[in-house]
């Protein structure tokens, strides 16, 4: 399952979208 979780945070990574593949 493809889940795609989306969190806000600007300078932690170089994509603001947090892809996570369970």
């Amino acid at each position: 399952m493809a889940l795609k979780i989306r969190l806000a945070r600007a300078g932690s990574k170089k994509r603001p979208y947090y892809h996570i593949v369970v």
